[in-house]
C-alpha cells in the first residue's frame, strides 16, 4: 500500500468519525495531532499557523452544525456586547 499524498484537511476531518465510530477517545486523539506539514517546517510561523489551523476546525464545526458565525457568536455573547456589523 502507497503512503502519503495531499487531501483537504475537512475531508480528513470528516472522515475520522467514520473510520472509528464506536471509539470516540481514538476520534479525539487523532483529531488534537493533525497538523499541517507547514508546522514540521524550521523557520514558519508556527503561532500564527496553529491559530489558524484552530480557526479552521472551530468553523469546520460550527459549519458542520448548520448554524452560521453570527447565530453562534451571539449565543456566545454573555455579556450582550454584540458584534457590530
Amino acid at each position: 500500500m502507497e503512503s502519503g499524498g495531499d487531501c483537504l484537511i475537512f475531508d480528513l476531518l470528516q472522515a475520522i468519525p467514520n473510520a472509528f465510530p464506536n471509539n470516540p477517545e481514538i476520534r479525539e486523539l487523532i483529531a488534537d495531532q493533525l497538523k499541517p506539514d507547514i508546522l514540521l517546517q524550521k523557520g514558519s510561523d508556527k503561532v500564527q499557523m496553529k491559530l489558524e489551523l484552530i480557526v479552521l476546525k472551530i468553523t469546520n464545526k460550527i459549519a458542520k452544525t448548520g448554524r452560521d458565525i453570527k447565530s453562534m457568536f451571539k449565543e456566545w455573547d454573555k455579556d450582550g456586547n454584540e458584534l457590530r456589523k
